[in-house]
């Protein structure tokens, strides 16, 4: 040990505050507000400004967003597009064709924080607790290249490193970037009520622990939303077409589309939910699909 530290206190102790300093600052790289866009309430759907502030001196690239309760999915902010992008190299710019209907290879960012600038984001956000801790993944984007959207004349899109929108950029490096985790806790002003037990539903009017919770989301969001009750596939059209009987004696089956979903399926209006709920709840466990570009539907497997 240096003789000073070990004979004097005061730079001992000095040296302690430094250390805790430093890494109360470390954890405030990153600072996070979520406000409420009107009124809101704990437990119900309401849409929400979410904002991070690049504290650094560096820019960073966000990645994901990961609320620390029961209730909501992780905020992924890194996504393909509907379309086809590939790289020019003769002109240093990446080029995106939208008439190509296929999910990109490419990911876009829509992330990307220069040193000092903020983000932010509405978002439909189903509030656990007025008070509540987000886990914050990004990436270090000091000396990489960033490709930032621009609009041509002609109304298509291209990327370039000499002009453009940081609102969605291509970042060819970023598996290679440092990546970093960071916890912020944050007080959601101005909503009201106690924090839930478990996760509500308002469209059912009743607490729900079952997943998926993103099932319960879309009917909040009045969305229509897709059970898959069968396994029998004819054809292949984006046509649905039907399948001749009724799910429970009361719900018209259609075929999937033959290329990405297959089987037979019905659809669910958050109006008919409630009833359908009543009727499958306790009986079919139910699992979330995905495929292509984010589409999904919902597998029920009988219980019984």
């Amino acid at each position: 040990m240096i003789p000073a530290l070990q004979y004097n206190p005061m730079i001992r102790l000095f040296c302690v505050f430094v250390v805790v300093f430093s890494a109360f600052a470390e954890a405030q790289d990153l600072q996070l507000t979520v406000t409420p866009i009107n009124s809101a309430t704990i437990g119900h759907l309401s849409k929400f400004r979410f904002e991070i502030e690049n504290s650094t001196d560096t820019p960073i690239v966000l990645l994901e967003i990961d609320p620390d309760q029961p209730c909501e999915d992780s905020i992924n902010l890194v996504h393909p597009v509907y379309g086809a992008i590939h790289f020019d190299k003769d002109i240093d710019e990446y080029l995106y064709d939208p008439i190509k209907q296929t999910q990109t290879s490419i990911s876009v960012y829509e992330g990307y924080l220069p040193a000092g600038e903020k983000w932010n984001k509405e978002i439909l956000y189903r509030p656990f607790s007025s008070k509540e801790t987000f886990q914050i993944q990004y990436a270090e984007g000091s000396g990489t290249n960033v490709y930032r959207k621009n609009l041509a004349a002609s109304g298509e899109w291209y990327f370039s490193r000499n002009e453009g929108d940081f609102k969605m950029v291509i970042l060819p490096a970023l598996a290679t970037l440092p990546k970093k985790d960071q916890s912020a806790k944050v007080t959601i002003e101005s909503v009201e009520g106690k924090e839930n037990p478990k996760c509500f539903c308002q469209t059912l009017n009743t607490f729900v622990e079952e997943q998926p919770f993103s099932l319960y989301k879309e009917w909040d969001e009045d969305k229509t939303v897709e059970f898959k009750v069968g396994d029998k596939q004819e054809g292949m059209s984006p046509n649905r077409n039907s399948a001749g009987w009724k799910f429970l004696d009361q719900y018209p089956v259609i075929f999937g589309d033959g290329k990405y979903a297959h089987g037979e399926f019905v659809k669910i209006s958050s109006a008919d939910a409630p009833e359908f709920w009543k009727r499958i709840h306790g009986k079919f466990a139910i699992k979330r699909i995905n495929y292509f570009f984010e589409d999904h539907y919902y597998d029920l497997e009988s219980m019984e």
